[in-house]
């Protein structure tokens, strides 16, 4: 009889250990109640303890870039939602002009919604040389821009999308204060004084300017 007794008991030990893994291990309750998974961190502003969080843990309290990217271009997300989100940071000034036909607000919608990965040296090169970057458009370009630019480059007398891309690409440089040397190596073995020295001379300036000047 005891035996029996002991198989029940098993029995309804085996139930409740199975039962466990279905079952939550709050008990019912009146209101629903969410476990907060930053509580450790709720003294701090929303994106600070995300931020925290992910230091402390590796885990993402944001979905991936490409994804926000995604569901603007779907609709999901619009022009209003970005605008408003830097709108709220006042620090951005994102009214304050840059030149003559653009803001601040400017860059930092483009800058979202088409980041620029930077590249090193060889990268750039591949790109100018294999993907002739410096005359036409890449194939992220979206119609639009294209046109955009072209536009703009016809007015000032660039007909083509060679000569658009390469005025835009020599502003950029004057902009920036940069000169472009875009040797291939195998230029560089036959390089003739003449040449070296005018390459040479832009980076002899600067380390002349940084050095001061000589006793």
């Amino acid at each position: 009889m005891s035996d029996t007794h002991t198989d029940i008991r098993q029995q309804l030990q085996d139930l409740v250990n199975h039962l466990e893994h279905v079952l939550p291990g709050q008990a019912p309750i009146k209101d629903f109640v969410h476990h907060n998974t930053l509580h450790g961190f709720q003294h701090l502003p929303f994106p600070q303890a995300l931020k925290a969080a992910r230091e402390a843990t590796g885990n993402f309290g944001y979905e991936a870039e490409e994804k926000y990217r995604r569901y603007y271009k779907n609709g999901r997300i619009n022009a209003d939602d970005l605008n408003y989100v830097i709108d709220e940071s006042k620090t951005l000034e994102a009214d304050a002009s840059i030149g003559k036909s653009l803001s601040r607000r400017d860059i930092y919608l483009c800058t979202l919604l088409h980041p620029l990965k930077s590249v090193d040296g060889g990268q750039l090169f591949w790109h100018i040389e294999e993907q002739d970057a410096l005359h036409r458009f890449q194939n992220d370009i979206n119609d639009s821009s294209r046109q955009k630019l072209l536009t703009v480059a016809a007015s000032h007398g660039q007909t083509t999308e060679a000569d658009a891309i390469h005025e835009l690409w020599k502003s950029c440089l004057s902009s920036l204060g940069l000169s472009h040397y875009m040797l291939h190596p195998e230029d560089l073995v036959d390089l003739d004084p003449e040449r070296a020295a005018a390459l040479l001379r832009p980076v002899n300036k600067d380390e002349q300017e940084t050095a001061g000047p000589a006793l």
